[in-house]
């Protein structure tokens, strides 16, 4: 009988917080409205004589659910149900009494259990990830906010993440909100109108590449808000907000996908003045913002020939500056050697060293590789002489990385030995479960040499 990736999660990491372990990062009041408000500026289609099906996957305290109400109400919209999920007792109770008191004419419909498993209950693959499930009210929905719960692959457990992977085409490092913004097609009519809050991570990272291809094949995307480090949540979460629709078929053609992004800029001097971040996304350039300063860009999605590339904002200026850049460019970084993500000890005076020469042969560690810094970086072209290496002790079995058996190495058992408490302090390498000598980001050891993540 397989444990439930509750159980798992708990077992693993028993001094998480709960809102770590299951991803909750409650939606701030104005950002609610303003998604809110952004949905149904799309919503064109939407009729005032028929009941208005909204949905939130991940309800939480219901203030993304509360504002869509509140903004279908001063509409006219006043025939509405409301639906929405979360693996939270506690959260689901108080969205639904939230939601009754202040609208107890809104059908509201909360349920305790988990939107990924209604998605694949259809399938034979069970995605287990918490032992209750809702009861089956799925169908189609005319407005869908959501703020879906960041769980990266370490915190879900290889099974789950592996499982999420398979259903819904991902690869790489899986996050539970990049299953969310696949599976939504799932539950969207031809009309439907989708405004969610994600983290802005997915448009840069190696990782996101299937979710914007994803995202891009399925939906037309209507804006994109990126908020950068605007700091609208308490948590360490950088919010992007997009805006988007099902696509009428596959080879439908959409018009530019707006995008604005807003980022501090601290030596810039401000052109104009607000007390609302919402309110200075209508204007590009310098603002300040309660005494910080804020460039606002404007412009629409760029990403070349493929959605799967780094999606970014482009507008005249930074289209000019590009240009100039790719007249004047000799060869980029790929034409050099291949690119890779570098690894993160948080030990590195132990794993990483120049003067591995200087122990005794006899002493010195089997398991040392050599490493590419940015210490071999020349304005011209890099130099050959690397002399850091880095002790590494990670290998891939049955395709799986996994950490190696020191007792095959005692060369380097017994140097990790000599540090093993100030590794053993790194707790929280501990309370991930794994292995006090591991390297806390490794990558993929296949990839032979790395270069250090500074």
């Amino acid at each position: 009988m397989h444990t439930t990736a509750r159980q798992e999660i708990n077992g693993r990491y028993k001094t998480l917080s709960n809102s770590k372990l299951s991803g909750a990062t409650y939606t701030p009041h104005r950002l609610a409205q303003f998604v809110a408000e952004e949905i149904l500026k799309k919503a064109a289609n939407l009729s005032k004589t028929n009941i208005v099906r909204i949905l939130d996957p991940a309800v939480g305290d219901g203030e993304l659910l509360i504002a869509l109400i509140s903004e279908l109400k001063t509409r006219g919209y006043n025939q509405i149900e409301a639906t929405g999920f979360d693996t939270d007792t506690l959260a689901a109770e108080t969205a639904k009494a939230r939601i009754t008191s202040l609208y107890p004419d809104v059908t509201t419909l909360i349920s305790v259990g988990n939107f990924l498993e209604l998605l694949a209950i259809e399938t034979e693959m069970a995605l287990d990830l918490f032992a209750k499930s809702p009861d089956p009210f799925l169908g189609t929905y005319d407005l869908v906010i959501a703020n879906p719960p960041y769980v990266r692959t370490q915190l879900l457990g290889a099974r789950q993440a592996f499982a999420l992977a398979d259903r819904f085409g991902l690869e790489g490092r899986v996050d539970l909100y990049h299953a969310f913004l696949l599976g939504l097609d799932r539950v969207l009519g031809k009309d439907s109108v989708v405004g969610i809050i994600v983290s802005n991570r997915f448009m840069t990272t190696r990782t996101g590449s299937a979710v914007r291809r994803g995202l891009w094949d399925k939906f037309s995307i209507h804006c994109i808000w990126d908020f950068g480090d605007t700091r609208l949540f308490d948590a360490a979460v950088l919010p992007a907000v997009l805006i988007f629709r099902p696509k009428q078929k596959k080879t439908e053609k959409f018009a530019q996908t707006s995008f604005v992004s807003i980022y501090s800029a601290q030596e810039r001097t401000p052109i104009r003045r607000t007390t609302s971040i919402f309110e200075s996304l209508t204007q590009p350039g310098s603002v300040t913002i309660d005494s910080t300063n804020f460039e606002v860009r404007i412009g629409h999605l760029q990403f070349g020939d493929d959605p799967g590339n780094v999606w970014r904002i482009e507008n005249a200026s930074s289209s000019e500056w590009l240009d100039t850049v790719t007249r004047n460019t000799y060869c980029k970084f790929r034409d050099v050697g291949k690119i890779r993500v570098g690894i993160k000890t948080t030990a590195d005076n132990v794993f990483i060293r120049c003067d591995w020469d200087q122990i005794p042969e006899n002493n010195k560690p089997e398991l040392l590789k050599p490493l590419t810094t940015h210490r071999i970086a020349r304005r011209f072209k890099a130099t050959t002489d690397v002399t850091a290496a880095v002790l590494y002790p990670h290998e891939v079995r049955g395709g799986r990385r996994i950490s190696v058996d020191l007792d095959e190495f005692p060369k380097s058992k017994c140097y990790l030995e000599k540090h093993r408490s100030q590794l053993e302090g790194r707790k929280y390498v501990i309370e991930a479960g794994r292995r006090w000598y591991e390297i806390w980001v490794p990558q993929d050891p296949r990839a032979g040499a790395g270069r250090l993540d500074k």
